[in-house]
């Protein structure tokens, strides 16, 4: 193991170096409850088998199962139980998670990359510089330059040109929902100057409406009279 960290030297292999370790590092918890898992599946096999069993033989048999590699040949009900158990449990369950596991953890390192680049380089030249032992009593304190190509700058360009046009877009979109706002104010302002000009033609034929039944009231009392 000691070796694979010796491709840290290399820009291609640092990356990976630096994935293999945070995968280990996030899997730890989770080999724990695998292998409890696997034990306890051990043991229970071990309760169910009558003959002369030997720990160390179901063991082997619960870490085959976790593979997907076992036999079922000659087993009991329970047995069968157990086995479902089993493969719903170590195989399928824990394998998966396994795999969400580090996806997670391979996009943690993939947003990280650069720092973590940086880091493992820094880490490669501090263990080199321990083996320098005519440099162990020097204690000033030194920087770590990182000189970059023209790559750069051209992703720089590539960035601002996309934020102008990203401005553009947002200057564009913001002036139409201006003008449709615009359009809409209008268009409810004649509404409502529709609805007021029919409101006010109603309020005028209820009036003419009350005023001619009051002289037709009056007509009709001065006939009776």
């Amino acid at each position: 193991m000691r070796g694979i960290t010796y491709f840290r030297i290399f820009k291609n292999t640092r990356y990976m170096v630096n994935l293999i370790t945070q995968v280990i590092k996030d899997i730890t918890s989770f080999f724990i409850l695998l292998f409890y898992s696997t034990l306890a599946f051990a043991f229970i096999f071990l309760v169910m088998d009558k003959e002369d069993p030997k720990l160390i033989d179901y063991i082997k048999i619960s870490y085959r199962l976790d593979l997907g590699d076992f036999d079922p040949t000659g087993f009991t009900s329970m047995q069968w139980v157990c086995l479902f158990l089993a493969t719903m449990t170590n195989m399928i369950i824990m394998l998966n998670l396994l795999i969400s596991i580090m996806g997670d953890t391979f996009g943690k390192v993939q947003e990280n990359a650069e720092i973590a680049d940086r880091k493992e380089l820094l880490g490669m030249i501090s263990e080199i510089e321990t083996l320098m032992f005519w440099k162990k009593k020097c204690t000033e304190r030194s920087y770590f330059q990182v000189l970059t190509g023209e790559e750069s700058e051209e992703t720089e360009k590539n960035i601002s040109t996309r934020v102008t046009v990203i401005k553009k877009n947002i200057k564009r979109n913001h002036l139409q929902t201006l003008k449709r706002m615009d359009s809409l104010e209008e268009m409810l302002k004649k509404i409502w100057t529709k609805l007021e000009g029919d409101k006010k033609e109603e309020e005028i034929e209820e009036s003419s409406d009350e005023e001619s039944g009051e002289e037709s009231g009056e007509q009709s009392g001065e006939e009776e009279d």
